[in-house]
């Protein structure tokens, strides 16, 4: 492998470049002629097919064994094409992985910029020599954002914003109160209080005998959330308080969750203890003694925290709506080729969404058409808008030296896993298997710390409001779906 290593790094430095002058109009993009000698590109891709062909034998043969690597087996594997790279052959692949080698070593190198993926394009091969070009967007990260001015809120939670959560809690949480009324029948969605006894029969014996019941002060069921099988809960309804079903048949799904009860057929004995009926809270004092709350007191500051929380994260995604708003009407040079690149990739995703979802026969083809077209003038204005805050991210990263510390990484973590479903221990686990997911982690980590630190720097009116007045802008945003 190590003459291999040195095979590349040969071609590399031996290769002839230069930079095409007045190559586009564009002045972001750049294209450099590369010109390799024929005989150094065929000692290239034989040795790194013959190593390939070699790491392919399988253990007990010889390194050499001429059934596995013959110049013809060499010349057929080389001339085979490579999914990954599209219609092009392995000796192809081989040559353009070789080129954005040279390309990152001796051309990214000189010019110190920000760049493009390479498009590499193969011009000619006469007289000895390979002729290719290597075209490129090259850049400096420069989005002017002095101009963008974002407001500041000063404000303070009051104590008519502590009793409208109050109140709104209150609302939102059910007070469950035991029915009085002796006469009343359980019905489907009711909470009630049920204890049981389950049996099931020999096999070939009248004789039943207990698998399972209650516990001894009862079981509390919601009537209608399915936790409970339907037969169960049909055995419930029509009950009235201190009544008993002794004859409720249930056979178990035979995939049934509990292996043990799994296709069983059981007679349960239910007798309904309690009802509870869905009442509001009628107090503040109410609702703290029921939930076991140490004090009204307490309750109110823990409230008031939320509120100013709540505010907070209304605030932070305020200034970022205000942000991107300002950021579009910035106008700014964009590497057309990362541009292009970024949109094909996106439409690429677009298309095959609208084959999955099928034909909308409700409209014209041609109403179709125009869909299709507005939205891929959308998608083009997407891509443009997140290339100018991508490039706007690497300046102030630069320029203000921001660095990401395991800290916020840390600090990062709870609402990454909370925000995939899963717990912070499995997603550090997730995270030693998977060294591309921690990048994504971190860039998303770095992303949002860039972004937090642009924010409070531009931000520079100070605007006297309330809690409620900031409610309505944020809502005001999402109705707009701004």
């Amino acid at each position: 492998m190590n003459s291999i290593k040195s095979i590349v790094e040969d071609f590399i430095k031996n290769a002839e470049i230069k930079e095409i002058e007045d190559f586009s109009e564009d002045k972001l993009r750049k294209a450099y002629d590369v010109k390799i000698k024929s005989d150094e590109q065929k000692n290239l891709i034989h040795s790194i097919i013959t190593e390939q062909l070699k790491q392919s034998i399988p253990q007990g043969f010889r390194k050499d064994d001429p059934s596995f690597i013959s110049e013809e087996k060499i010349h057929n594997y080389a001339e085979e094409n490579v999914a990954k790279h599209g219609k092009k052959t392995r000796k192809d692949a081989i040559i353009d992985e070789c080129l954005e080698d040279l390309f990152e070593q001796r051309i990214v190198a000189d010019i110190g910029k920000h760049h493009s993926e390479p498009k590499i394009e193969k011009k000619s091969e006469n007289n000895n020599i390979a002729h290719y070009t290597i075209e490129f967007d090259a850049f400096d990260s420069d989005v002017d954002l002095d101009s963008i001015s974002l407001n500041s809120y000063e404000w303070t939670v009051e104590d008519s914003d502590v009793q409208k959560a109050i109140d709104e809690l209150l609302k939102e949480k059910i007070n469950f109160v035991e029915s009085e009324d002796s006469s009343r029948i359980a019905n489907e969605n009711d909470l009630v209080l049920i204890q049981f006894v389950g049996k099931t029969q020999i096999a070939g014996k009248n004789k039943f005998i207990e698998f399972t019941k209650s516990k001894p002060n009862g079981e509390l069921v919601q009537l209608g959330e399915g936790k409970m099988l339907p037969d169960f809960e049909k055995g419930v309804c029509g009950l009235k308080i201190g009544e008993t079903n002794k004859n409720v048949n249930i056979v178990f799904p035979k995939d049934y969750h509990d292996k043990g009860c799994a296709g069983l057929n059981a007679v349960f004995e239910i007798t309904l203890k309690k009802i509870y009926d869905k009442k509001e809270f009628t107090s503040t004092e109410e609702f703290v003694e029921k939930s076991k709350i140490e004090s009204v007191d307490k309750f109110k500051e823990f409230l008031t925290l939320k509120v100013k929380n709540d505010t907070d994260n209304m605030i932070k995604e305020i200034k970022k709506r205000e942000f991107f708003d300002a950021l579009k009407k910035i106008e700014v040079s964009l590497p057309s080729l990362i541009v292009e690149q970024q949109f094909n990739s996106e439409k690429i995703n677009y298309l095959n969404r609208k084959v999955q979802e099928g034909i909308d026969e409700s409209i014209s083809e041609e109403e179709r058409e125009k869909k299709i077209k507005e939205d891929l003038e959308q998608l083009m204005n997407d891509v443009k808008n997140q290339i100018k805050l991508s490039i706007a991210f690497m300046n102030y990263e630069k320029k203000y030296n921001i660095n990401l510390e395991q800290q916020d990484l840390m600090n990062a973590l709870p609402n990454y896993a909370k925000n995939s479903g899963v717990s912070p221990e499995y997603l550090l686990e997730y995270f030693k298997k998977n060294k591309s997911a921690v990048e994504y982690f971190r860039r998303n980590v770095l992303e949002e710390k860039i972004l937090n630190f642009i924010i409070n720097k531009l931000s520079s009116n100070t605007i006297q409001s309330s809690v409620e007045e900031i409610k309505k802008i944020h809502d005001n945003y999402l109705s707009e779906g701004k």
